[in-house]
């Protein structure tokens, strides 16, 4: 090991020694987290996000809402922080702030049965019917289709385009992956949207937030 890692590291244990003996924390306090129900995005990045509370010696409890709706509640303050969202998450709900380093990475494809669809840009889906999972911010930025349908979980969203009230469903790849697809759905070459998802804090918590964001440089790479 260099010597220009070592002062980090020792910085890195010792705040992380910190917070594990902050009153807080010996307390054994509870912290409630809203997350976004049947999206399995976001049930992965929980398993970071419990593993860096339990670092700090919290007990995590997740409520799952619909995806928008966790979002707005954990804005709203009924929860102490959410899973994660992409990174302009905060300008839209400023009672939000994002961790300094990524919970997880997402990438989105367009996903059609028919071979004659070919998409391989937002703009492509302009004169298109498409279905998106209501909450998806990056989806619902980007998405200009002739007409958008709106799904409020990815089994329902494949349900519209299997049933063909649609051309198009766009959709994370992370959750597209855990249902069992039509062997004729075709997805894109490449990803329409990539992007880093942070977990989020509420403000009322900021002492919160540094610690978070410490445990998570001892935790993450």
């Amino acid at each position: 090991m260099g010597k220009s890692t070592m002062p980090k590291l020792i910085y890195g244990i010792v705040s992380l020694i910190g917070v594990l003996f902050s009153p807080q924390v010996i307390a054994g306090e509870q912290k409630v987290i809203c997350r976004a129900e049947n999206h399995f995005v976001h049930k992965e990045a929980s398993k970071t996000v419990e593993k860096i509370y339990t670092q700090l010696g919290y007990k995590v409890v997740f409520k799952d809402f619909p995806n928008r709706r966790a979002l707005q509640l954990a804005a709203a303050g009924h929860c102490d922080g959410e899973v994660g969202r992409i990174p302009s998450a905060p300008a839209k709900y400023p009672t939000l702030n994002k961790t300094d380093k990524p919970i997880i990475t997402i990438k989105a494809y367009a996903y059609s049965l028919r071979k004659e669809v070919n998409v391989e840009s937002w703009d492509d889906l302009m004169h298109m019917d498409v279905a998106i999972v209501r909450g998806e911010l990056y989806a619902e930025r980007n998405v200009k289709a002739r007409k958008t349908f709106y799904a409020e979980n990815y089994i329902k969203l494949f349900e519209l385009l299997n049933l063909r009230r649609v051309q198009v469903v766009v959709g994370l790849s992370e959750g597209v992956k855990q249902l069992t697809l039509h062997t004729h759905v075709r997805r894109s070459e490449a990803p329409l949207f990539s992007s880093h998802l942070y977990h989020l804090v509420h403000k009322k918590n900021a002492d919160l937030l540094a610690r978070v964001n410490d445990a998570m440089n001892m935790l993450i790479n």
